[in-house]
């Protein structure tokens, strides 16, 4: 069985709100699913793509990725 890391995010409180607010919205089971689909979404990957993207380098686009932008 793998394990998958965690980490923890800092974000402002509104942030932390509108962040409720769209989990409610899209009913994502999870923040990670929410953002997940937020970034599959700006970055137009397929999810039948989505896991799938061995050889990109990550660290780079993780990086690129700082920050969520919410459209309303």
């Amino acid at each position: 069985m793998a394990i998958d890391m965690v980490t923890t995010i800092q974000v402002e409180e509104t942030t932390k709100q509108l962040l409720e607010g769209l989990k409610e919205e899209k009913k994502a089971n999870t923040y990670d699913q929410l953002i997940r689909e937020m970034i599959m979404k700006e970055k137009e990957i397929p999810k039948s793509m989505f896991g799938t993207a061995k050889g990109f380098n990550l660290k780079v686009e993780r990086l690129e990725f700082h920050e969520v932008k919410l459209r309303p």
